[in-house]
């Protein structure tokens, strides 16, 4: 009998090893040949005993091999505040879509039904915690179980140029070509109930979807892009990641714009007139007015160093000596008409900023006596 019971431990042994070591497909078939033959050697007792230990590894190997090959994912990957985020089962198609599937909510049942396959469900505040189960009973007698944790998070994107725009100016600076935006992220992530510091999260930035290395890591909250000659829309993604396993994701885009040159009244009473800029006419009404350039959008450094490059030009003819001149003063003639003014501003430096101002001047001449 001890022979017996020897010879049928070694043959539960290479069963369990070729059961689990082959392709879930083999583990669906009946018993090697050779194995089933050798059980019938045994007594019947112990035939079905040995039956029901083998049965017993092959549901096993069929979970396992299954369980492998089958995750979730989320769609959105990281969801925010009061986000429906929809939860699916991907791979085995054909055991998973006739398999009985429950879906769970932290613990509780929220949905059931044959194949199953998504769930959808609403986020909650911001920290709010959900884990999502999903319970598999497969035809073929597998049983598994998957389960993914989602914390509401979110990260903010702020962007800021470094051009110029003049004071009291109500609107934004912008992105120039060939200019810098520095992209900050403001992220809202939760561990425990509790909001984890900035400086403490691991921040991944992607740019047209590659890895910036060298410009991630732990409190790189901010990101400098240099405009390049394309001029093209930048995208910019981040991935922000505490130790604990706490994930949020926010991304945008940023498009270069052109700089631009304004022309305003500077009045020796009231100062520029900024609230009003001379885009089409202006009609003098003093013996001479002095005409100011203000370039928008052009990068701060160069502004601040005095390189752009004016070209001031009265009916397409050059004004010569006016290079570095921010204004122009002209004086009417004795007789009515009118003027076309004009400046185009430069940055050397930067062959894509450029931009040009024109106007209409227009003289009266009841305004000389």
């Amino acid at each position: 009998m001890r022979a017996y019971l020897k010879k049928a431990f070694f043959i539960s042994l290479c069963a369990t090893f070729t059961t689990v070591n082959f392709s879930f497909a083999y583990a669906q078939t009946l018993f090697p040949t050779d194995i089933t033959s050798s059980i019938n050697q045994f007594p019947t007792t112990t035939q079905q005993q040995i039956k029901s230990g083998l049965e017993a590894l092959k549901e096993a190997a069929q979970s396992a091999g299954i369980e492998q090959y089958i995750t979730l994912s989320s769609n959105p990957k990281y969801p925010k505040a009061y986000e429906t985020v929809t939860v699916s089962i991907e791979g085995f198609s054909n055991e998973v879509g006739a398999a009985e599937i429950e879906w769970r909510i932290n613990g509780a049942r929220a949905s059931q039904g044959k194949g199953q396959k998504n769930f959808s469900f609403k986020t909650g505040t911001l920290g709010s915690v959900f884990n999502i189960e999903a319970v598999i009973d497969t035809g073929s007698g597998a049983h598994i179980e998957k389960s993914v944790t989602f914390s509401a998070s979110d990260v903010d994107l702020l962007w800021e140029a470094n051009s110029y725009v003049p004071p009291f100016y109500k609107g934004k600076a912008l992105y120039p070509l060939q200019g810098t935006v520095v992209i900050t992220a403001l992220p809202s992530v939760f561990e425990n109930g509790s909001k984890v510091s900035t400086k403490n999260l691991l921040y991944t930035w992607k740019k047209d979807g590659l890895i910036l290395g060298s410009l991630s890591g732990y409190g790189k909250n901010t990101l400098a892009i240099e405009g390049t000659f394309i001029g093209s829309s930048v995208s910019v993604s981040v991935e922000v990641s505490s130790s604990g396993g706490a994930k949020a994701a926010g991304a945008m885009s940023v498009k270069p714009q052109l700089p631009e040159v304004l022309l305003y009244e500077e009045s020796p009473l009231y100062g520029v007139r900024l609230e009003s800029a001379l885009k089409s006419a202006f009609t003098m009404k003093e013996k001479e007015t002095t005409i100011l350039s203000i370039p928008y959008f052009f990068n701060l450094s160069e502004i601040g160093a005095g390189a752009l490059v004016r070209t001031w030009a009265l009916n397409g003819k050059t004004i010569e000596g006016r290079e570095k001149e921010e204004a122009v003063t002209f004086r009417q003639p004795e007789e009515a008409g009118s003027s076309q003014v004009s400046v185009t501003i430069d940055n050397p430096s930067k062959v894509l900023q450029s931009a040009q101002g024109t106007m209409t001047l227009r003289f009266n001449k009841t305004n000389t006596q």
